[in-house]
């Protein structure tokens, strides 16, 4: 059942992206060559480009942040009776019309360069030829410029067809999705369906450590008005957190196997360096109050403070099982959380060392490499994989 969900879904997703998206930069590099103002030309042409040149992440980020509730595509969209209660992306028939529509934006310019250049090496005496006998622009694209580029449509089409059943795996998992992306997953118990209070057999249920009625529900679990709040931003009763946990659209009420990558609780990752350091990142939900802890643990001490109460202390290790403990206070306040407090003012500043650092001006001590950026990205996709495999993943 899974292969075949997962083989028509790569099908569909790839035949659909090869139908609409390689006919796409052929009709852009035709129109582009019509154009004779060439700066006009030009700037169409580098605009185009441009998309191309945008990382999956951010272009994910931009497709969630248009298509959500709010989004302006789905505002758009609901003046033609399109549903605009949720997010597209909770629609799993949307899935594949975004997925393909933002591909042919992101690489219609860059795709459309190969056929550019191959109009530009079609014989001018041919065109001359054509309007002596009476062609227009029309029919001098279709008999002049299309048989001269012919061949070379019919390479990149047998490329493009060796690639059908390659689709972008980052892509996807960016912008997860029940519908269009469902696997195998060995570690998920046999049996058990997507919603744990919905389609989850009983059995099954009642025996998985991760069950959202255990974790969410149970009126004698004592975390359970700490979960709802940090999820809804109130206190819900136990009738109203069922029926949350009964809507497929809660990421919540998902099998904890098959969570959406927004889910906040739950998780860890466990990451050794090449040096044989060991990192552990763990999100937990339902602590009696938000916080975010630090604890490094190094050759001659350790770090351990709370970003929330902007304090850490370093503890000095000594041979006499005694230690040096040093307090510092960062002194951050104010809103830690808002449009422009969020992370304690960090994403500001980060913001802040992006336009530093394109000005030529010297970025603070956190500015990081592309290079550290990539590795980072790396290592939440190698994450996921060891998770849905049980494997241990290699980042580099």
């Amino acid at each position: 059942y899974y292969f075949t969900r997962l083989l028509k879904n790569t099908l569909t997703i790839s035949l659909s992206s090869i139908v609409l998206g390689f006919p796409a930069p052929i009709i852009f590099a035709l129109l582009l060559n019509e154009i004779k103002n060439m700066k006009f030309k030009r700037c169409i042409q580098t605009i185009s480009y441009l998309p191309h040149f945008i990382s999956t992440v951010v272009i994910c980020s931009m497709i969630t942040m248009f298509v959500s509730e709010k989004g302006i595509i789905t505002q758009f969209l609901s003046l033609f009776g399109v549903p605009a209660d949720a997010s597209l992306l909770t629609h799993p028939e949307y899935f594949v019309p975004i997925y393909v529509i933002s591909g042919i934006w992101q690489g219609l310019g860059w795709g459309a360069i190969i056929y550019l250049a191959a109009i530009s090496g079609i014989d001018q005496e041919l065109y001359e030829a054509a309007q002596i006998d009476g062609a227009g622009k029309w029919k001098q694209m279709i008999h002049v410029t299309l048989p001269g580029i012919s061949n070379t449509i019919i390479i990149m089409l047998l490329m493009r067809m060796g690639r059908v059943m390659s689709v972008g795996f980052e892509k996807i998992i960016l912008l997860y999705n029940e519908g269009i992306y469902e696997t195998a997953d060995v570690m998920k118990p046999d049996g058990a369906g997507h919603f744990c209070m919905i389609d989850c057999p009983k059995e099954v249920e009642e025996a998985c450590m991760f069950s959202a009625r255990k974790n969410y529900l149970e009126p004698n679990r004592h975390w359970r008005n700490q979960a709802w709040r940090c999820m809804d931003g109130k206190e819900l009763e136990y009738e109203a957190c069922k029926a949350q946990l009964q809507k497929k659209d809660n990421p919540y009420a998902r099998c904890v196997w098959d969570c959406e990558h927004d889910v906040v609780d739950n998780q860890t990752v466990t990451v050794m360096f090449e040096d044989g350091t060991t990192g552990v990142f763990a999100l937990v939900g339902g602590a009696t109050a938000p916080e975010r802890n630090i604890h490094i643990i190094g050759t001659k001490g350790e770090i351990k403070g709370t970003f929330d109460k902007s304090k850490y202390v370093i503890r000095k290790a000594s041979p006499d099982n005694k230690y040096e403990e040093t307090e510092y206070d960062l002194n951050v306040t104010g809103d830690m959380t808002g449009e422009y407090g969020g992370h304690g003012g960090g994403d500001l500043r980060l913001i802040e060392d992006f336009v530093d650092n394109l000005s030529g001006i010297e970025p603070s001590i956190s500015c990081t490499t592309l290079e550290d950026s990539v590795y980072s990205h790396l290592t939440v996709f190698r994450a996921e994989k060891a998770r849905k495999n049980g494997t241990v993943e290699r980042v580099c």
